[in-house]
């Protein structure tokens, strides 16, 4: 079955050239990370067939003029080519990525019916490179991956949106760090190397939207509990790898042996809905949210073992991972100010799970309330540059239980700090970019910087170069053990329109 869907990825790649070459022109399509509004049906005038015209056409009769409508459908898509290479690893396997992947969106818009099909398959022939070195978990997320993406139906009456299907619906203003996006999950198999409106994957649920001049109302329901593609326990980015490492009579124990994390929730089940709700004010000079949910905490918790004595025969270890629930309000908005712009989120997790101890044999759970002040400014008053700093400093509200010499795995209060440089020139086609991201006061849970410059040749291909470094610190947190990690890395994207 995994072969019959490679040699199908395969074949769209090469089939999908000559077959969409002749397309015309495209347009971009919408990014994956909004539910977006698409127009159809205004006609540009050409400035041809006007009486008194100096061009010398006003002789031309109106009626011999064909003006072809819009249609109301579209299918368009891009593909992806990413290659990257360990640099301190050119004394092993450096070969690090050679993902190809195919995205295809169809949507029908009427005037009250508007449906969205998306699909995305994607295949990394990294994994063919001394195969035997991955566990199955680590094959299983990053070889190859089929599925859909925004699938979903809506209906407008009047003022009111009715959205059913699985959708991507952004929460919050920040763009590094936002506590209040809690709606999707996340594709979190490459920390640092994806922004997050292409991390955000889409969910099933059920929105409804109702506006009245500058304010919307919005009640949704989420109808699945997934938690989007993991990182597993042995995988490339892992900071689990060294956590178990670290523990020498673990480290014996387990050997080589595979670890397999599973989620305790159901996917479907009705005790796991989530439901969110929110006022949004777009108005004048200022844009304000008010939010509240009730939701499945994203990254969850290891659950302990009944018998340890798995640790010594199972093959793979398999450790749940509980997801309880959690009730978030936040306030978020946006204010511009001359050439900058401020943006908050205020952030309350209440009664958020903690992890204790140490996995995979001394590790429990405690709850606190967790206080969450994100602040950001973007600054655009040079021309063609854009300086974006963003900080967030998580407060516990109360101190979770904690059994006497237990400690928290996770420095939960360690702020985070994320500043962004992005440059462009020659009429856009050229863009420079340098992101760097700290968590720590002293980057002690660690720290990375990301460099990329792109180049458009045409407005549909896209040619992308650059480097990003991470630096482990001392505690354990997303960057923990990746001291051997930096990349070089290439893209290739060409975006298409079969029809429009």
């Amino acid at each position: 079955m995994r072969w019959s869907w490679n040699l199908l990825l395969a074949a769209a790649l090469v089939v999908s050239a000559p077959t969409l070459g002749a397309a015309a022109e495209p347009e971009p399509p919408p990014a994956d990370g909004a539910v977006d509004e698409e127009g159809f049906g205004d006609d540009a005038d050409d400035g041809f067939g006007e009486d008194g015209d100096e061009d010398g056409f006003d002789g031309l009769d109106d009626d011999d003029e064909t003006v072809e409508e819009a249609r109301p459908w579209s299918l368009t898509g891009f593909i992806r080519s990413s290659w990257s290479l360990w640099v301190e690893r050119f004394d092993a396997n450096p070969f690090a990525k050679g993902r190809q992947s195919v995205d295809l969106r169809f949507s029908y818009v009427d005037d009250w019916f508007k449906l969205v099909v998306a699909g995305h398959a994607e295949y990394d022939f990294a994994y063919l490179v001394e195969r035997d070195s991955y566990d199955d978990p680590t094959l299983d997320a990053f070889e190859w991956q089929v599925d859909t993406r925004e699938a979903f139906v809506s209906l407008s009456f009047a003022n009111i949106q009715l959205s059913l299907g699985r959708q991507i619906v952004a929460w919050g203003d920040g763009d590094a760090f936002s506590p209040l996006d809690v709606v999707n999950p996340r594709d979190n198999r490459e920390p640092g190397l994806s922004d997050l409106d292409d991390m955000r994957l889409p969910s099933l649920a059920t929105r409804l939207q109702v506006t009245a001049g500058a304010l919307m109302i919005e009640l949704m329901v989420v109808h699945e509990s997934w938690f989007g593609y993991t990182q597993p326990a042995r995988g490339p980015f892992s900071p689990f790898e060294k956590l178990l490492a670290d523990d020498p009579l673990v480290a014996t124990l387990l050997g080589d042996r595979g670890v397999l994390f599973e989620h305790a929730q159901e996917r479907f089940h009705g005790d796991n809905q989530q439901f969110f709700a929110r006022a949004v004010y777009k108005g004048a000079g200022i844009d304000l949210g008010f939010h509240v949910a009730s939701v499945l905490d994203r990254q969850g918790v290891l659950v302990p073992p009944d018998d340890l004595t798995q640790f010594a025969q199972a093959d793979p270890v398999v450790l749940a991972v509980d997801h309880p629930r959690v009730t978030v309000i936040g306030w978020s908005g946006s204010l511009p100010f001359n050439d900058v712009v401020f943006k908050w989120e205020l952030v309350a997790e209440l009664d958020k799970p903690l992890m204790v101890g140490s996995p995979p044999a001394d590790f429990g759970l405690a709850r606190t309330d967790l206080f969450h002040t994100m602040l950001s400014a973007s600054y655009s008053g040079v021309t063609d540059l854009n300086i974006g700093l963003e900080f967030m400093q998580p407060v516990m509200l109360r101190d979770p239980e904690l059994a006497p010499g237990q400690d928290l795995l996770l420095p939960v209060e360690a702020p985070a700090l994320a500043l962004r440089v992005m440059y462009t020139a020659l009429n856009e086609k050229l863009n420079a970019s340098a992101v760097a991201t700290m968590f720590g006061w002293q980057a002690e849970v660690g720290f990375l910087a990301r460099f990329e410059l792109s180049y458009r040749f045409v407005d549909a291909v896209t040619l992308a170069a650059g480097f990003v470094t991470y630096h482990p610190g001392d505690e354990f947190g997303p960057f923990y053990g990746l001291d051997r990690h930096d990349r070089l890395f290439i893209k290739l994207r060409w975006d298409f329109t079969i029809f429009d």
